[in-house]
Protein backbone atom coordinates (compact mmCIF):
# COMPACT_ATOMS: atom_id res chain seq x y z
CA UNK A 1 0.00 0.00 0.00
CA UNK A 2 1.35 3.45 -0.94
CA UNK A 3 1.51 6.46 1.26
CA UNK A 4 -1.48 7.91 -1.20
CA UNK A 5 -3.53 4.93 -0.66
CA UNK A 6 -3.49 5.62 2.61
CA UNK A 7 -7.29 6.84 3.93
CA UNK A 8 -7.56 7.58 7.99
CA UNK A 9 -11.24 7.65 9.50
CA UNK A 10 -12.08 10.72 10.37
CA UNK A 11 -15.05 9.23 12.76
CA UNK A 12 -11.98 7.31 14.81
CA UNK A 13 -11.00 9.75 17.77
CA UNK A 14 -9.47 9.62 20.97
CA UNK A 15 -8.77 12.28 23.49
CA UNK A 16 -5.54 12.02 23.98
CA UNK A 17 -5.10 12.34 20.28
CA UNK A 18 -5.95 15.08 17.87
CA UNK A 19 -7.54 13.98 14.80
CA UNK A 20 -5.80 13.44 11.04
CA UNK A 21 -7.42 13.59 8.08
CA UNK A 22 -6.67 12.96 4.27
CA UNK A 23 -9.56 12.84 2.38
CA UNK A 24 -11.30 15.63 1.06
CA UNK A 25 -15.06 14.14 1.59
CA UNK A 26 -14.60 14.44 5.65
CA UNK A 27 -16.44 18.11 6.76
CA UNK A 28 -14.13 20.54 8.40
CA UNK A 29 -16.09 22.01 10.72
CA UNK A 30 -17.18 19.60 12.97
CA UNK A 31 -14.87 19.10 16.21
CA UNK A 32 -14.50 15.60 18.03
CA UNK A 33 -14.96 16.42 22.29
CA UNK A 34 -12.40 16.90 24.37
CA UNK A 35 -11.30 18.99 27.61
CA UNK A 36 -8.69 21.04 25.46
CA UNK A 37 -9.34 23.59 23.22
CA UNK A 38 -8.42 23.33 19.55
CA UNK A 39 -6.52 25.12 17.15
CA UNK A 40 -7.46 23.49 13.39
CA UNK A 41 -4.22 23.19 11.28
CA UNK A 42 -4.64 23.43 7.48
CA UNK A 43 -1.64 21.61 6.55
CA UNK A 44 -0.69 22.30 2.67
CA UNK A 45 2.12 19.50 2.51
CA UNK A 46 2.47 17.11 -0.29
CA UNK A 47 4.27 14.50 1.88
CA UNK A 48 2.31 12.05 3.76
CA UNK A 49 5.68 11.48 5.87
CA UNK A 50 6.39 15.46 6.27
CA UNK A 51 2.61 15.57 7.93
CA UNK A 52 2.16 12.66 9.56
CA UNK A 53 5.99 13.73 11.44
CA UNK A 54 4.28 17.07 12.03
CA UNK A 55 1.23 15.61 13.57
CA UNK A 56 3.54 13.12 15.39
CA UNK A 57 5.92 16.12 16.98
CA UNK A 58 2.23 17.86 18.30
CA UNK A 59 0.27 14.73 19.29
CA UNK A 60 0.04 15.36 23.30
CA UNK A 61 2.67 18.31 23.97
CA UNK A 62 0.15 20.81 24.89
CA UNK A 63 -1.61 20.74 28.33
CA UNK A 64 -3.61 23.43 26.65
CA UNK A 65 -4.58 22.91 23.58
CA UNK A 66 -5.59 19.88 21.05
CA UNK A 67 -4.03 19.94 16.69
CA UNK A 68 -6.34 19.33 14.62
CA UNK A 69 -4.73 18.49 11.09
CA UNK A 70 -6.36 18.77 7.40
CA UNK A 71 -3.89 17.78 5.21
CA UNK A 72 -4.10 19.07 1.65
CA UNK A 73 -1.53 18.06 -1.03
CA UNK A 74 -1.88 21.04 -3.38
CA UNK A 75 -2.77 24.37 -3.14
CA UNK A 76 -5.81 24.00 -5.45
CA UNK A 77 -6.95 21.61 -2.62
CA UNK A 78 -5.91 23.62 -0.04
CA UNK A 79 -8.21 26.30 -1.87
CA UNK A 80 -11.23 24.21 -1.68
CA UNK A 81 -10.75 23.22 2.13
CA UNK A 82 -10.31 27.01 3.02
CA UNK A 83 -13.91 27.88 0.98
CA UNK A 84 -15.73 24.76 3.05
CA UNK A 85 -14.53 25.17 6.62
CA UNK A 86 -12.98 27.42 8.78
CA UNK A 87 -9.29 26.92 10.24
CA UNK A 88 -6.64 28.87 13.23
CA UNK A 89 -3.49 28.52 11.01
CA UNK A 90 -2.31 27.33 7.58
CA UNK A 91 0.88 25.41 7.86
CA UNK A 92 2.54 25.56 4.41
CA UNK A 93 5.69 23.62 2.40
CA UNK A 94 7.18 25.94 -0.24
CA UNK A 95 7.50 23.05 -2.49
CA UNK A 96 4.09 21.71 -4.00
CA UNK A 97 3.12 19.67 -7.30
CA UNK A 98 1.06 22.30 -8.69
CA UNK A 99 2.90 25.81 -7.47
CA UNK A 100 6.37 26.53 -5.96
CA UNK A 101 8.18 28.92 -3.78
CA UNK A 102 7.09 32.37 -2.43
CA UNK A 103 3.97 32.05 -4.75
CA UNK A 104 2.43 29.75 -2.47
CA UNK A 105 2.90 32.06 0.69
CA UNK A 106 1.10 35.18 -1.80
CA UNK A 107 -1.46 32.92 -3.23
CA UNK A 108 -2.72 31.39 0.04
CA UNK A 109 -2.65 35.28 1.73
CA UNK A 110 -4.81 36.22 -1.99
CA UNK A 111 -7.23 33.45 -0.76
CA UNK A 112 -7.47 33.56 2.68
CA UNK A 113 -5.64 37.18 4.04
CA UNK A 114 -6.46 37.07 8.14
CA UNK A 115 -5.39 33.34 8.23
CA UNK A 116 -2.11 32.69 9.53
CA UNK A 117 0.77 30.98 7.39
CA UNK A 118 3.57 29.29 8.97
CA UNK A 119 6.03 28.18 6.08
CA UNK A 120 7.05 24.04 6.84
CA UNK A 121 10.27 23.71 4.73
CA UNK A 122 13.19 22.18 4.67
CA UNK A 123 15.39 25.10 3.12
CA UNK A 124 17.24 26.36 6.41
CA UNK A 125 18.98 29.68 5.61
CA UNK A 126 18.19 33.38 6.19
CA UNK A 127 17.66 34.50 3.44
CA UNK A 128 14.77 31.88 2.87
CA UNK A 129 13.24 32.79 6.02
CA UNK A 130 13.75 36.76 5.22
CA UNK A 131 11.88 36.32 2.38
CA UNK A 132 8.83 34.23 3.42
CA UNK A 133 8.17 36.85 6.42
CA UNK A 134 8.38 40.09 3.72
CA UNK A 135 5.58 37.79 1.47
CA UNK A 136 3.03 37.58 4.89
CA UNK A 137 3.97 33.87 6.52
CA UNK A 138 3.93 34.44 10.27
CA UNK A 139 6.69 31.83 11.33
CA UNK A 140 9.10 29.93 9.37
CA UNK A 141 10.36 26.21 10.76
CA UNK A 142 12.84 23.79 9.42
CA UNK A 143 11.75 20.41 8.56
CA UNK A 144 13.40 17.43 10.71
CA UNK A 145 14.92 20.77 12.76
CA UNK A 146 12.06 21.90 14.76
CA UNK A 147 11.53 20.32 18.56
CA UNK A 148 7.37 20.11 19.24
CA UNK A 149 7.68 22.74 21.88
CA UNK A 150 9.23 25.09 19.66
CA UNK A 151 6.57 24.00 17.07
CA UNK A 152 3.55 24.36 19.44
CA UNK A 153 5.10 27.71 20.76
CA UNK A 154 4.81 29.18 17.27
CA UNK A 155 1.29 28.15 16.46
CA UNK A 156 0.27 28.92 19.47
CA UNK A 157 2.03 32.63 19.78
CA UNK A 158 0.94 33.21 15.71
CA UNK A 159 -2.78 32.40 16.74
CA UNK A 160 -2.17 34.47 20.12
CA UNK A 161 -0.80 37.86 17.95
CA UNK A 162 -4.17 37.26 15.39
CA UNK A 163 -6.65 37.30 18.49
CA UNK A 164 -5.29 40.32 19.55
CA UNK A 165 -5.31 42.41 15.58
Amino acid sequence: MSLQQIRLNPLICCRRRPRFTMHSDYKTNSKPLSQKEFITVLMVEDSYVDAFMLNHLLEGSSPRYDFYFTISTTMKDAFERLDRGNFDVAILDLNLPDMSGLACINALKTHAPNLPVIVYSATDNTRATQDALKCGARGYLVKGRSTSQKIQSIIESVIKSTACV
